[in-house]
């Protein structure tokens, strides 16, 4: 395996994970090393796929996993403490929107990985969808000495 590309581990498989399974798949300079989710079914699937490795308990995912980046798509109600486990043995971070459940939560973590002097970033795929751009595209057409404030909602249905 050549030193340029970077080894990651999936914690996560639902909806949002098995997207970014397919699309991290799809490029050159990365690899899917290893997959988790509390789920047996979906981790074995997204292995089988991957040809990598599946767990279901998360502990063992960060211990016995071999890469160099967590991609955290799981809530961190059900991960915390692994996603903590991972920055204090020195594996990088990269989660979804939202950091935290609150800002102490994001406070904790931004200091470990600080103090470990390890990457924690954050990811908002939001960012991309058509109606965001247009967003985007509206806001650079006004003037900026004519600040405005802008709220928005979404309330999603749940099933």
């Amino acid at each position: 395996m050549s030193s340029d590309i970077l080894s990651i581990g999936v914690l996560g498989l639902d909806r949002r994970g098995q997207l970014a399974v397919r699309a991290i798949s799809e490029l050159p300079d990365l690899r899917i090393c290893a997959v988790a989710d509390r789920d047996t079914q979906k981790a074995d699937k997204a292995a089988a796929l991957l040809e990598c490795d599946a767990y279901d308990d998360y502990r063992q995912f960060i211990i016995q996993g071999e890469f160099d980046c967590l991609f955290v798509i799981a809530g961190l109600h059900s991960c915390l403490e692994f996603v903590r486990m991972a920055l204090k043995e020195g594996i990088k971070v990269l989660k979804l929107a939202p950091m935290a459940r609150d800002f102490e939560e994001a406070s904790s973590l931004a200091e470990l990985a600080e103090s470990q002097r390890c990457r924690f970033d954050i990811a908002d795929p939001g960012n991309y969808i058509p109606s965001f751009n247009t967003f985007r595209n509206v806001l650079q057409g006004v003037a900026e000495e004519k600040p405005f404030l802008v709220r928005l909602f979404c309330d999603v249905g749940l099933l």
